[in-house]
């Protein structure tokens, strides 16, 4: 019984793991979506990163001037789940797109 008990937890733990890399992927492709939609061209690269407090001040300056030009909370404490998205065009250029607790949000 305990064997069956451990099994089942490592599973668990697998599929909890799993899901988040997945998570990131869903945003990137939800970003990407509606970039495209919005703007058109080819997103040939993409990079994601989830905010935190050791986040470069750069990053975080620019995380809050894309909500508050949506008119959203710039303080980057109120969300649970905010990430900064970098898209790259079929040009080469780097686009700045915020997921803010599941919303995805083009500048």
């Amino acid at each position: 019984m305990l064997k069956k008990g451990i099994t089942f937890l490592l599973i668990l733990l697998l599929l909890f793991t799993f899901s988040g890399c997945g998570s990131e992927q869903a945003i990137v492709d939800d970003a990407t979506t509606a970039y495209t939609d919005t703007y058109g061209g080819e997103i040939i690269d993409s990079r994601i990163d989830k905010y935190s407090s050791s986040m470069s001040e750069n990053h975080s300056m620019m995380i809050a001037l894309i909500l508050n030009n949506k008119g959203m909370s710039y303080e980057l404490d109120d969300y649970d789940d905010l990430y900064l998205i970098f898209l790259t065009d079929e040009n080469n250029e780097e686009h700045a797109i915020v997921s803010a607790d599941g919303e995805i949000l083009v500048p």
